[in-house]
């Protein structure tokens, strides 16, 4: 999972298309990311951007602190990555993968799974992981309950990926 935008940069400052907000998200969402990359710890992380991203269409940037007492997550290891600058490194990182995408990326959100891309099917982006994971699944997990605004929601399984016999 990588967070990255409409970003260019340049002697590692970054440009964000709306502005230094979603810079400061942006950072936030690849400290999330890189600071529990444990498989077990990613629908924490998954919440923790739904919770931002949310907040961001109510327009309330500001609240983004309150997601840690959605999830649980411990504020320290993001605040640390932010704060550090390693956020801007991982940001960084992230926008090479990005740019680096063939076919390359030609909006937002720009979803890939193994190398391909899904184009306008994104909304199933989790039957496509499912699909091409090998090996024992992380044990699954019910889908968080979560207040997705009207022009955001989607029709999603009850379940992410579960094992059949």
């Amino acid at each position: 999972m990588l967070v990255k935008g409409e970003l260019k940069t340049s002697s590692c400052t970054f440009y964000e298309k709306h502005g230094p907000s979603e810079c400061f998200q942006n950072t936030v969402e690849a400290c999330v990311i890189n600071s529990w990359p444990d498989v077990e710890m990613h629908h924490l992380t998954v919440i923790f951007i739904y919770c931002v991203e949310n907040l961001v269409l109510a327009n309330k940037y500001n609240d983004w602190e309150s997601c840690f007492q959605k999830t649980g997550l411990d504020p320290h290891p993001l605040v640390n990555c932010y704060n550090s600058g390693h956020g801007q490194e991982v940001e960084l990182q992230y926008a090479a993968q990005t740019n680096a995408l063939q076919p390359s990326h030609r909006y937002v959100p720009w979803v890939v799974v193994n190398g391909l891309p899904l184009y306008d099917d994104y909304d199933n982006f989790e039957t496509y992981i499912c699909k091409s994971f090998h090996g024992e699944l992380p044990s699954a997990r019910r889908r968080p309950s979560l207040k997705i605004p009207q022009q955001m929601k989607v029709k999603r399984p009850d379940r992410w990926c579960v094992k059949l016999p």
